[in-house]
């Protein structure tokens, strides 16, 4: 009878202490929140495949996914982690390509986000 009051006993006490711990994760993921910027260089008169829209559109995807983190949740370790860096990602690069206000970019783009 001791020893199933003892283990009671023990698991309310390992219930307690991780209730008490998980929102201490929760929190310190929001805390890491920062803003960045970033600067893409480019010459619009450049033609050629290297220089073309597609080469310009991977490479403010590239630096989108750069700046807000990967989406893979073996590397983030949260599934929250994975939702907010996607956001962003989707945001930072709409953003970009709204500003680029390039058509051919903005095509691919639009291309891209409503095959999804």
């Amino acid at each position: 009878m001791n020893g199933k009051v003892l283990i009671k006993k023990s698991l309310l006490m390992v219930a307690a202490v991780s209730a008490m711990a998980i929102p201490l994760f929760a929190s310190a993921t929001v805390a890491s929140d920062v803003e960045r910027s970033t600067t893409i260089f480019y010459d619009r008169s450049a033609h050629g495949a290297a220089n073309g829209p597609e080469a310009l559109y991977e490479r403010l995807k590239t630096t989108s996914r750069k700046m807000c983190g990967s989406d893979d949740l073996l590397v983030t370790g949260s599934i929250r982690r994975v939702a907010g860096n996607e956001a962003c990602y989707e945001g930072t690069l709409d953003a970009a390509v709204r500003r680029l206000d390039d058509p051919a970019v903005t095509a691919l783009h639009r291309s891209e986000f409503a095959a999804l």
